[in-house]
């Protein structure tokens, strides 16, 4: 069996339960358990990878309850597997226009909860290009995604990128931050 029939035949667990206060999927959704595999295996959409490592955020992700997690925040927005995979395919079109590979490993998954108590999902993709490059390819995905109309609002795509960042940058950014010269009014009331 080849390295691509080995990625393909990737066994996925069975979901688990969603968490306190919901229950479990009676059946999976169609596309979920491919959905999972291209999350774990990006190289199935996006080809050839960098030899540099993904980065990760500190939590890991925990792939025993991804599925039924994906499966619930995609469900209660009406969006399907489907639509996220096609998402996966734009970014993929995108990457390769511009020549850039995504860097070694599964995607990282960050579920957020929203102020309303709706959840979503971001998978951060890793790029083996710098920030400016990989913010300018983030907007040219999210165009294209709005043009074609695929855009699942529940399950985000962001691309991230491997290379340190040149923290000399953001002494041109301290303006954003310098709240004690910008933020108080003078003693007469006017911000200066």
């Amino acid at each position: 069996m080849g390295d691509m029939d080995a990625l393909m035949n990737v066994d996925v667990e069975p979901p688990l339960a969603a968490g306190p206060g919901l229950r479990s999927p009676a059946r999976t959704m169609p596309g979920l358990d491919e959905l999972v595999r291209v999350l774990r295996n990006p190289e199935l959409v996006f080809g050839a990878m960098s030899t540099h490592p993904a980065c990760y955020r500190e939590d890991p992700v925990d792939w025993a309850v991804v599925p039924a997690e994906i499966q619930r925040i995609l469900e209660v927005d009406g969006c399907t597997c489907d639509s996220v995979l096609r998402a996966f395919q734009v970014a993929a079109e995108v990457l390769r226009r511009h020549g850039v590979l995504t860097c070694h490993g599964p995607v990282d998954l960050a579920f957020l909860e929203h102020d309303d108590c709706t959840w979503s999902l971001r998978a951060h993709v890793t790029l083996d290009a710098d920030h400016d490059l990989t913010f300018d390819l983030t907007a040219e995905f999210y165009r294209q995604l709005s043009e074609l109309d695929v855009l699942p609002f529940v399950f985000h795509i962001s691309f991230d990128s491997c290379w340190p960042f040149d923290e000399s940058r953001l002494a041109s950014l301290e303006f954003l931050y310098d709240n004690d010269a910008q933020d108080e009014p003078a003693s007469d009331g006017v911000h200066r």
